[in-house]
């Protein structure tokens, strides 16, 4: 609802609450104080059990990725070679701050396929300005997580070869930024942060998933589940892998500030 909409309402209610006495007023004055502390932007849960409609959000499918029933509910499965989807939404809209969380199961791919990208965020028109969450795989079978910020063609990576986590296992990953600090987290534990100057993509802004918008560096693997908060979220209210099957919105976490 945008702001001259809640203070229509707003107005129309006091009308209402005023004939009722100064009880009503008082409830009146509650009202108004939420909304007014609250961001404009919604918090998401994008699950991923089918593949013409994400989030409520059209999306264009490229090569066959897969709907599957896994252990940890539905998810698409991408082949990590022409496997992406295109989604006409930003999960972020116009956050000033933000957590963004996947659930993911990577899985083993071909030497050229090290660096898969998962979420690329950004509008088509302007490529000075992106979010991305990627991995890079190891000769091993692990993988480390490498996150992303670019501004106004300044950027930051996070990335650290050396925390690694094992492939062919649920992991969930997660980027905040707020107070000009930008942070990773894998499985709700924290990783990396630094600094950088990040504005609000906009609602223009369309998601990539499985690969890079340009069509290079694809997932192998599968993908389940995106939450996105307008606010920082402490480690504790992270997603972890065994958490993958709690139901419900984020709108408990967003009002409250608890897990849903």
């Amino acid at each position: 609802m945008s702001t001259f909409s809640r203070l229509l309402s707003a107005s129309l209610l006091s009308e209402r609450l005023v004939s009722k006495g100064s009880r009503g007023l008082v409830l009146l004055i509650c009202a108004s104080c939420a909304w007014c502390d609250a961001s404009e932007t919604e918090p998401v849960d994008w699950r991923f059990d089918r593949l013409d409609l994400i989030g409520g959000h059209a999306v264009r499918i490229e090569g066959n990725p897969r709907e599957v029933t896994t252990e940890r509910g539905s998810a698409i499965e991408f082949d990590g070679d022409i496997d992406r989807l295109q989604i006409a939404g930003n999960p972020l809209a116009t956050a000033a701050e933000f957590t963004l969380e996947l659930l993911v199961k990577p899985l083993p791919a071909g030497p050229g396929n090290r660096e898969p990208r998962l979420i690329h965020i950004e509008d088509p028109a302007d490529s000075s300005h992106r979010i991305t969450i990627e991995m890079r795989l190891t000769g091993d079978g692990n993988w480390y997580m490498d996150a992303f910020l670019l501004a106004n063609d300044r950027g930051l990576t996070l990335i650290d070869p050396t925390l690694t986590h094992p492939l062919g296992q649920w992991a969930t990953l997660a980027i905040s930024y707020g107070n000009g600090r930008f942070r990773s987290y894998v499985n709700g534990r924290p990783e990396l942060e630094g600094s950088i100057d990040f504005v609000p993509l906009g609602p223009s802004a369309q998601t990539s998933v499985g690969a890079r918008m340009n069509r290079v560096h694809y997932f192998h693997g599968l993908v389940s589940r995106l939450r996105a908060a307008p606010r920082l979220l402490s480690p504790e209210e992270l997603l972890r892998p065994d958490e993958s099957a709690v139901n419900g919105s984020l709108s408990t976490l967003y009002a409250t500030g608890s897990l849903p």
